[in-house]
């Protein structure tokens, strides 16, 4: 993600703490712009054209999506086309879900472990991350076979890895 990314999707925040729309209206209407991207190709295409003019963007964002978001959203489209930011949306969109999953003190985890583990197995886990990151903690549940054992807990830029398998390769390292 780059600044204007950040700056994008922190004014969008900003625009759900003022209390006239609410960070998971924003979030449902950012989705829905992006599914009707993803189903429509062509609409994206025009949205970054420079061959298409900023007036004819508003126009086309206007028809399409006036009905199915915010009108905060409209706006907020409209803005991207006349800043020719269309192409940044993908990231704004992840770069908001991030800052306002934040703000809410939400953390996204991926959990992998060589089995299934039981619920009463998880509630613990998930309770002791959650003391630790001080955080709602969100899980991504993953089983893979490779780490033969143990866990590997991945968040942000970070990894605990307490799997068999990690120990086993720093035995075979020497780094025991």
């Amino acid at each position: 993600m780059n600044s204007a990314d950040k700056i994008y999707s922190k004014a969008l925040l900003d625009l759900s703490s003022g209390g006239g729309i609410t960070s998971e209206t924003i979030k449902k209407d950012l989705c829905t712009v992006a599914d009707v991207f993803k189903n429509s190709a062509d609409l994206y295409k025009v949205l970054v054209s420079p061959a298409i003019s900023c007036d004819k963007k508003k126009m086309i964002i206007s028809d399409i999506f006036s009905e199915n978001v915010s009108a905060e959203i409209v706006n907020f489209l409209k803005l991207l086309a006349e800043k020719n930011k269309f192409s940044d949306f993908e990231n704004i969109l992840s770069s908001f879900i991030e800052l306002s999953d934040e703000f809410a003190g939400i953390k996204h985890v991926e959990i992998r472990s060589a089995i299934v583990l039981s619920e009463n197995d998880k509630n613990k886990l998930l309770e002791k991350l959650g003391r630790k990151l001080s955080k709602t903690v969100v899980p991504d549940w993953v089983v893979d076979g490779d780490i033969i054992g143990g866990l590997v807990i991945k968040y942000d830029d970070n990894v605990i890895d307490m799997s068999i398998k990690s120990k086993l390769d720093k035995i075979m390292k020497g780094n025991v």
